[in-house]
């Protein structure tokens, strides 16, 4: 496509959008978003037809005035962030023309810009004064409020609704204003079938709990307009999340103090409150919901510490029998981890971290080491063997029918299995200790035999052993590891290092036409070390020449593989 034809492209687009606009604000709103991306031929044929609406225009007052703050937010953020490049100046100015005739001018509806998250205000400039700022815009918004109270009472308020950008900040304002009378109205609008109405009446509720307390909320509950439920619930899911609050609705409607906890997100509870909801959220089904407050709580400084290996032992063991579907995010990911790092800094006892370790490993995935369930498998053989049978079926077993928890399990088992790399009787200077090591395999291996596991766990213990350090002689793999696999002779564990030292080595990558020199590289590597412990390890020395080997037949692949493209680039 040419130039031209691309320029012809988009004016025939934009023909065909002027055509089906007519005089709807919110096709116009969102047509002129776009005004920016287009050539200037085209901005200049959509400025001129929004003029003309401007001039003659058949709207309701409030569809102009959602159109005008659009045109205003417009041109106040392009000025507030330099964005207008001069060429595009004269259409800041033809934007800033057409608002000005656009601009209601009467009605509290030309006020509605003042509840967006953060609107332009003449003279106060928010990176500046931040404060300075804020105070105005809570006096602007008050008495944008009252202008609109005075004008059409609550009838002002609903069509206020629709051109506020966040009506929620509407109703905050409103809280502070309005009248008693309008109490029973307001209240009708929290289940509303518009969701700015429903917005507005939140803020209102929040605003007017947090000026009021658990009194106000205790008389408004036992108003006539608050009978239906649901209404209740959005009601008290808009409330501050506090233990007053709690305490009133359990008083006064159980079923609504039930159906809170099992809706409620995870907003930030108070530091002194954190215990009690915590205790309520895994009562009622929501252990993943503590864990969100619980990991939010932890980076406070104001929350931090009142919270208790206690309660997040809890939180953690009502997740780990929690069989709902989807119940973690990612970000679980690094939650769980850090609640788990929190334990273990309160000096939580190791079994105890191993275990939510083990029970939360597909949750944190590869993104926290699992230093507390490796260190306790490395140390009690029953415990591997039992992780071996999650893992896979006894020899003579016939195929096992799982159910979802025993698969997840099973799962779990089979990916701590695979991405252990600490041989058992690792210290802290990376020495192993040879006795422990020797101990630790004959008891794993009369363990796995009595389950009907040995075959598979001589394969696994194999593995394992494949993540040695280097010996203290400068081979591979330490003195210690070629004792045990020399000393027991068994074919699995063999096999089992075979399969470690190959799958330890992880991706790669290589040019196009690069071929196997890498695999070469390593095959000399691991001849070399065989030679050099053959003489007194020889069944060792066997395993590493059957690694070599492999990697030599792998590199003729890839020498072959580089020939061929070769021949057809």
């Amino acid at each position: 496509m040419t130039l031209a034809e691309l320029i012809s492209y988009v004016g025939s687009l934009m023909t065909n959008a002027l055509e089906a606009v007519g005089a709807d604000a919110g096709r116009w709103i969102e047509l002129i978003g776009h005004i920016w991306a287009l050539p200037p031929g085209e901005q200049t044929r959509l400025l001129d037809a929004l003029s003309a609406l401007a001039d003659d225009h058949d709207m309701p007052i409030s569809e102009q005035a959602r159109l005008w703050e659009k045109l205003r937010a417009m041109v106040a953020n392009r000025k507030r962030f330099g964005e207008a490049r001069q060429a595009n100046d004269w259409v800041l100015a033809r934007l800033r023309d057409i608002s000005v005739r656009l601009e209601p001018v009467k009605g509290a509806l030309r006020l509605g810009y003042l509840f967006d998250w953060q609107p332009d205000l003449p003279g106060l400039d928010v990176t500046v004064d931040y404060k300075r700022y804020i105070d105005g815009l809570v006096t602007a918004r008050r008495n944008a409020v009252i202008e609109v109270l005075a004008e059409s009472s609550l009838d002002g308020v609903r069509q206020f609704a629709g051109v506020a950008p966040v009506p929620n900040h509407l109703g905050l304002a409103l809280g502070e204003v309005a009248s008693d009378e309008l109490t029973p109205s307001l209240l009708e609008w929290l289940d509303s079938s518009e969701p700015p109405l429903r917005d507005v009446a939140a803020g209102w509720a929040q605003r007017k709990l947090i000026e009021n307390g658990p009194s106000w909320l205790h008389d408004v509950l036992l108003r006539p307009e608050m009978e239906p439920h649901a209404r209740r619930l959005a009601f008290m899911l808009n409330a501050p999340p506090r233990r007053e609050i709690w305490d009133v609705i359990a008083v006064v409607d159980p079923a609504l103090h039930t159906a809170y906890w099992e809706s409620m997100s995870a907003a930030v509870v108070a530091a002194e409150d954190l215990e009690r909801a915590v205790e309520e959220l895994v009562r009622h089904g929501r252990p993943w919901t503590a864990l969100d407050l619980l990991q939010v709580g932890i980076h406070s400084a104001e929350n931090h510490p009142l919270i208790t290996s206690a309660m997040v032992r809890k939180a953690l063991d009502g997740a780990m029998v929690d069989d709902t579907s989807a119940v973690h995010s990612p970000r679980h990911e690094y939650g769980v981890g850090r609640l788990i790092d929190y334990l273990a800094a309160q000096d939580t006892d190791l079994e105890i971290i191993a275990r939510y370790e083990f029970a939360f490993a597909r949750v944190t995935d590869d993104r926290r080491e699992k230093k507390a369930l490796y260190s306790v498998l490395g140390r009690d053989p029953d415990l591997f063997a039992e992780i071996v049978s999650y893992a896979y079926k006894g020899k003579n077993e016939t195929r096992r029918q799982l159910d979802d928890g025993q698969l997840a399990v099973g799962i779990l088992a089979f990916d701590v299995l695979s991405s252990w790399s600490m041989v058992p009787g690792t210290q802290e200077n990376g020495a192993i200790d040879g006795e422990h090591l020797r101990d630790w395999v004959q008891r794993a291996r009369l363990r796995l035999t009595e389950i009907d596991r040995g075959d598979v766990g001589d394969e696994i213990i194999g593995q394992i052993l494949s993540a040695s350090p280097d010996g203290a002689d400068g081979s591979w793999p330490a003195e210690e590891v070629r004792e045990v696999i020399d000393g027991i002779g068994s074919p699995g564990i063999d096999s089992g290092l075979y399969v470690g030292i190959l799958n330890r080595r992880g991706m790669t990558s290589r040019g196009v036409f690069e071929g196997g020199q890498q695999e070469r590289d390593l095959a000399d590597k691991y001849r070399d070390l065989a030679r050099r412990i053959a003489g007194d390890w020889p069944r060792t020395a066997r395993v590493l020449r059957g690694v070599a080997d492999t990697y030599e037949r792998r590199a003729r692949s890839e020498d072959a593989e580089a020939g061929t493209s070769a021949d057809t680039e």
